[in-house]
């Protein structure tokens, strides 16, 4: 139903990023809006981290595996 991608541009002095999100025809239109942007990563992808911190997301272990996290973003 969803498709997501982030790729980080690898630079000198860059710091730009991409975030995208495919939505499949079927699912076009179904839902009034976005009302939060989650996300989850390794606990050991610190750069990572620090990008969504800056950019307002909360961020805490994903239950009890404390491997991952979860970001989230209200819009």
């Amino acid at each position: 139903m969803f498709a997501n991608e982030y790729t980080a541009t690898l630079i000198a002095d860059s710091r730009a990023g991409d975030c995208s999100v495919a939505v499949a025809d079927a699912w076009q239109r179904m839902a009034p809006g976005f009302g939060t942007m989650t996300s989850t990563d390794l606990c050991t992808d610190y750069p990572v981290h620090r990008w969504y911190k800056r950019s307002g997301f909360t961020s805490v272990n994903l239950g009890t595996d404390y491997d991952r996290l979860v970001h989230d973003l209200d819009l």
